[in-house]
């Protein structure tokens, strides 16, 4: 289980000048797919943010694991379709998102990208850019912790 200690010194690792993000190499198919037309009603922001929300979680997964991560776009598609089910069984995004913690063995790691979203910061995301963040970085989560 991730910790929020390691989030957060990965988030400080990553603001060093000398870091390099294996990230976009190392995640190169999912990279792509979030550079895909399924992403294009994001603002440039949201856009930004879901490279750098993913980008923390790959780097921090990996830091932890000690080995890479693989990815495989098939099982990547069945997860984000599974929690976009979930979703879609909740009126509101607030019981979708307690849905979404509840028994989930990376709490830490889903809250980083709650507050991420709901930080002051934030403020420019529309709810729906909101969602679509959420549900693909839990979704690459829920695909690459071990």
């Amino acid at each position: 289980m991730i910790k929020e200690e390691q989030i957060d010194a990965q988030v400080l690792a990553m603001q060093e000048p000398d870091f390099e993000d294996g990230f976009v190499e190392a995640a190169e198919e999912y990279w792509h797919y979030l550079n895909s037309e399924s992403f294009q009603g994001l603002s440039d922001k949201e856009h930004e943010l879901l490279f750098f929300l993913n980008s923390v979680v790959y780097n921090v997964v990996e830091a932890a694991e000690g080995c890479s991560i693989d990815f495989a776009m098939a099982l990547f598609q069945d997860r984000e379709e599974d929690n976009w089910a979930v979703r879609e069984e909740h009126k509101n995004w607030e019981s979708a998102a307690d849905a979404f913690f509840e028994g989930h063995g990376e709490e830490d790691l889903l809250a980083f990208v709650e507050d991420m979203l709901n930080s002051e910061e934030s403020e420019d995301l529309t709810e729906i850019g909101k969602e679509v963040l959420f549900i693909t970085t839990k979704s690459y989560i829920d695909l690459i912790i071990r």
